[in-house]
């Protein structure tokens, strides 16, 4: 008796060991499901740090170009007028219209890797003038920087970033 009823426990416990074929599809699905959202989640990170960096490289361009104007405005030929329209403010010297590669970068080629390449490849930028009034003892300097999207939803669409500043009157004008 003590026999017949060891095997009863026995077969019982055989019979609730381990899973059963549905419990186990189940628990494939649900982790099917959770790393698809995972991989997702992780794509759209990597995109959006894509994008976040390229539009810190367009503000640090921007501001580049900003500075140069600033601080060289002599070099440029500005577009000012009374009716506080803007006009394209544009170099003088026909063969360098504005900066092309960041100060901080060697002049010599970079051995061949892929940050060979020249940051601000991709970017363009244009600089504006005005004169908010007639009298105006500053002239208002808007540098545009703009590029394509190359990641996400917003792929191929134009972005842009826009900074602003001003400029004594007197050492802009007469120099268009």
């Amino acid at each position: 008796m003590v026999r017949d009823e060891s095997k009863r426990m026995r077969r019982r416990l055989a019979s609730r060991a381990g899973f059963t074929l549905v419990e186990i599809l189940v628990a494939l699905v649900v982790m099917g499901v959770a790393m698809t959202l995972i991989i997702w989640f992780l794509s759209a990170s990597v995109d959006l740090n894509k994008e976040n960096r390229r539009e810190r490289i367009a503000t640090s361009y921007a501001q580049e170009q900003l500075t140069e104007l600033l601080s060289n405005p002599s070099a440029y030929a500005w577009a000012l007028s009374a009716d506080a329209k803007l006009g394209e403010v544009k170099s003088k010297d026909e063969k360098a219209p504005g900066l092309t590669a960041p100060s901080v970068l060697p002049s010599e080629k970079l051995p061949a890797r892929k940050y060979e390449a020249n940051f601000y490849d991709g970017f363009s930028w244009k600089a504006y003038s005005r004169l908010p009034a007639a009298d105006a003892h500053y002239a208002e300097v808007v540098v545009v920087v703009t590029w394509r999207s190359t990641s996400g939803m917003q792929s191929g669409s134009e972005r842009s970033i826009t900074l602003t500043s001003s400029v004594p009157r007197s050492a802009v004008e007469g120099k268009a």
